[in-house]
């Protein structure tokens, strides 16, 4: 519980504060404002594809590396089971 309480602080609660009150100011002034499904497309749409992207990327950087170690471990396993033996040959001299 306790790393889920970490990102309350008091700039949480200043962002709060502001919030209410502006939602206070635009209610008791009556402010309207025409704003069109473009503007909202824009403010929510262009931010979450971004936000995918980045996703994908650090997904795909991570399977990147998760091959490189699994692909480590399958040499070092491959070592371990030869038990030792060498495959040189013996000089002839």
């Amino acid at each position: 519980m306790e790393k889920y309480l970490v990102v309350i602080n008091w700039r949480t609660f200043v962002a709060l504060a502001i919030t209410a009150v502006m939602t206070h100011f635009t209610l008791e002034s009556n402010f309207q404002f025409n704003f069109g499904l473009t503007m909202i497309s824009i403010a929510i749409i262009f931010p979450l594809v971004f936000s995918i992207k980045s996703a994908f990327r650090r997904r795909e950087k991570a399977l990147e590396h998760l091959a490189k170690f699994r692909a480590g471990l399958i040499t070092v396993n491959a070592c371990l089971q030869g038990g030792g033996k060498s495959t040189k040959r013996k000089k002839p001299w």
